[in-house]
């Protein structure tokens, strides 16, 4: 599979895909081998196009293969969103969708059928802010996690409007654009609609984001996540991670409140719930529901996460900085340096957009 793309990165010729004229990257500027990610049901590639905009080709597995009827559906059903152009902007190849104007080698036109070509996001998946932020080489001021926070539960409420369920919410699967203020989810191949049919090779959802009650006896249960509102725990493991991250606290799944474990108390979760009395104890009851709940109905809500994180940024002693009460290491935002401390009024326009193409690296292999 990975030799397809290596020939055609190789012949130095782009291809034009449903008038999409685009090209593989390099690992690096001088490796002969493409970027990608590997992931457990499929490889993602990761093309520039002639704008210079970036794209994902993602070919699944032969054994991961689903429906094709079943991914074709799924780009009509996403609202076209902020936070899911991955997902409305994603088009299902065929090999008549490959111009002969370009790179459309026998093999390759062969192969491409049933890849999914996308749009890529320019921001860090959490997992990789949150290793930053662990690592001291990043910090999220009080008033960023409680808007992030926001924008999560609005994310999966958009969703839930709809009728959808992503199924698959994990630190991987989230885009942070800590600078805008924005989440953008990325890997529809396990999404749920009354309308889909049930996808065959369909995954349960990441280990760590995993409701208790769709684990029985040590099996995952793909079948107990195919409904609506089913993103309701992993969305609460995201924001109590989101809030609780800090230098030397926060792991992503690693510390989650379901690490993979059917036990719901441990450490880890001992140290969250402190963690959170001290800074937000509202949110202490949103962790032990989650961890009770018997079905998805009984997870806090997303309109019940948007309300917290509005209570707690409309109340007058956190819409402001105050040095008597801030801790230290939130003094500087992940987009501000040599932050001067001051009294600072929660306003979102003060979150100016920028054109995040001509400051984004080479982007790090993960999966979409």
């Amino acid at each position: 599979m990975v030799d397809v793309v290596t020939s055609w990165l190789a012949s130095g010729q782009p291809a034009i895909l449903n008038g999409i004229v685009v090209s593989p990257r390099r690992l690096d500027d001088l490796s002969p081998i493409p970027l990608l990610a590997s992931g457990e049901q499929a490889l993602s590639f990761y093309l520039i196009d002639d704008e210079n905009n970036g794209w994902i080709l993602k070919k699944f597995l032969p054994e991961s293969q689903p429906d094709s009827a079943y991914v074709k559906a799924i780009q009509g059903l996403i609202p076209r969103k902020t936070g899911f152009e991955s997902g409305f902007g994603r088009q299902v190849l065929q090999s008549s969708s490959v111009s002969g104007s370009g790179y459309c080698e026998a093999q390759f036109l062969a192969w491409i059928d049933g890849a999914i070509l996308m749009p890529q996001v320019m921001a860090p998946t959490w997992a990789e802010v949150s290793t930053e932020i662990r690592e001291g080489a990043a910090v999220l001021s009080r008033v960023e996690k409680l808007l992030l926070c926001q924008r999560l539960a609005e994310t999966v409420g958009v969703l839930e409007s709809t009728g959808l369920a992503h199924r698959d919410l994990s630190s991987t699967n989230l885009m942070m654009d800590t600078l805008n203020i924005e989440i953008h989810l990325i890997d529809w191949d396990s999404l749920y609609h009354a309308s889909l049919p049930w996808p065959v090779h369909t995954t349960c959802g990441t280990r760590g984001y995993l409701a208790p009650f769709v684990t029985v006896d040590g099996i995952e249960d793909a079948h107990a996540t195919w409904q609506a509102n089913s993103d309701r725990f992993a969305m609460t493991v995201l924001n109590v991670d989101l809030l609780t991250a800090s230098d030397g606290l926060s792991s992503s799944s690693g510390s989650s409140p379901h690490n993979g474990s059917q036990n719901r108390s441990g450490s880890s979760i001992d140290a969250m719930r402190q963690n959170l009395r001290r800074s937000f104890p509202a949110a202490v009851e949103f962790l032990d529901a989650a961890l009770a709940a018997r079905s998805f109905a009984e997870c806090p809500s997303p309109s019940e996460w948007t309300e917290l994180a509005e209570r707690e940024l409309s109340s007058s002693d956190q819409t402001t900085w105050d040095e008597a009460t801030a801790q230290a290491v939130e003094v500087e935002s992940l987009y501000t340096a040599d932050y001067e401390p001051h009294y600072v009024e929660v306003n979102k326009s003060a979150f100016v957009k920028i054109n995040q193409g001509y400051f984004v690296r080479a982007p790090m292999a993960r999966g979409r």
